[in-house]
């Protein structure tokens, strides 16, 4: 009877396709990253997983189930063209088998992982969109050379993006901004995209910000500062808008207001911006950390001054934690963070105005009330959420 059973159980487990095409453990530890691995290994405790990347084994976690290493082109003419397909063509063979293997679900995160499958017509396509890929890369190709080039480029993202949104099973985006980027620029496919797209915003209950948050220790550095303390989180890119907030906190210290500005996160830029500021004791660079609730929960206000962004998880957890945030009114950011008081507009003098005056403290605790309040409704099982949309069960 035991035997029966075992083999019952057995039967009933799906076989799940996971693949990242970069090093998802190794590699920068950003909110899509984290919420990637937290569905996979929530999945894998149910059914049968198998993960692909380019990590290295010390760095994978033993309880994923099968893990294979796929390498990722990083010179010639493959630097040239989007990732998707670059490592799609240096991998041609190994994407052919697994797209005529049988999975009950190939789990993607976004249009660069999907590519190869979807131009291989790999079934059961479970497709999460973590950004507005063509308003992101249109804002990092500023510096860019060569129009023709940007041109070409932003041409095979568009029809990357066409390819997985007609291949794709399902489609789960984090913001109905997002969504309505899609269906913008495929008009064409208008009912095929919103039939199978659903909306799920993040969570702030997520197992690893909890984790962090638990282990943080007190630093009593903070425990008698007579200054507000502001903190960023995000990469060193103009995306994430760093510059603007830097701006915004060297006038006001310039103006002899008491403010102490904590930044942390790594990137292309962080090597101009500590030169340029060096000269303010005030400023403070961590670069890269584990776990930025060290430094976080000892600040006043988190500022999220992003020029473009979909469902920043660094809102989240400042919700979780229960601290001030406000963020720049672009893309799904009012959607995760609909609290006028709170949206800002990516600019520094908005943005000026706005910490200003939260350096009242009556203003400040006016701001901490309503966002508490609000976060309670982000507070759900966002893994059981996405394995129910994609019907893994």
């Amino acid at each position: 009877m035991y035997d029966e059973d075992y083999h019952t159980i057995n039967i009933l487990r799906m076989s799940i396709l996971f693949y990242y095409p970069g090093r998802l453990y190794g590699g920068p530890d950003t909110g899509g990253t984290r919420r990637y691995k937290e569905l996979m290994l929530s999945i894998a405790k149910k059914h049968h997983v198998t993960f692909y990347s380019h990590d290295y084994i010390e760095d994978v976690p033993k309880d994923i189930g099968i893990w294979k290493r796929i390498e990722i082109p990083h010179s010639g003419v493959f630097k040239k063209v989007p990732m998707g397909i670059s490592v799609f063509f240096a991998n041609l063979i190994l994407f052919w088998h697994l797209s005529k293997t049988q999975w009950d679900a190939v789990v993607l995160a976004d249009v660069p992982s999907a590519t190869p499958f979807c131009l291989l017509n790999t079934k059961h396509i479970k497709l999460i969109i973590w950004q507005d890929l063509i308003a992101c890369s249109n804002l990092r190709m500023r510096k860019e050379k060569g129009a023709l080039y940007k041109n070409l480029y932003k041409l095979m993202l568009n029809v990357s993006e066409r390819i997985c949104l007609a291949k794709a099973e399902q489609i789960v985006v984090q913001c109905k901004y997002d969504l309505e980027q899609l269906v913008a620029r495929h008009t064409g496919m208008r009912d095929n995209i919103n039939k199978k797209s659903r909306i799920l915003i993040n969570n702030i209950n997520s197992t690893w910000a909890i984790t962090n948050l638990k282990s943080t220790k007190a630093n009593d550095i903070y425990s008698k500062k007579s200054y507000c303390h502001i903190g960023f989180v995000g990469r060193f890119e103009k995306l994430k808008g760093y510059d603007i907030l830097l701006k915004v906190v060297a006038s006001l210290l310039n103006e002899g207001r008491s403010v102490f500005l904590s930044l942390i996160g790594d990137g292309e830029d962080l090597v101009n911006a500590k030169e340029t500021y060096k000269k303010y004791e005030n400023i403070k660079f961590y670069g890269r950390m584990n776990n930025p609730y060290e430094v976080i929960t000892n600040c006043d206000l988190i500022v999220v001054p992003s020029r473009m962004d979909s469902c920043p998880n660094v809102i989240s957890e400042a919700l979780l934690a229960e601290i001030p945030v406000i963020a720049s009114n672009v893309g799904g950011i009012p959607e995760l963070l609909p609290i006028k008081d709170a949206l800002f507009e990516p600019v520094e003098v908005d943005l000026y105005n706005k910490v200003k005056k939260l350096l009242d403290i009556a203003e400040l605790d006016k701001l901490r009330n309503a966002e508490n309040q609000y976060s309670q409704s982000l507070r759900f099982d966002w893994d059981a959420q996405m394995e129910r949309i994609f019907n893994i069960k």
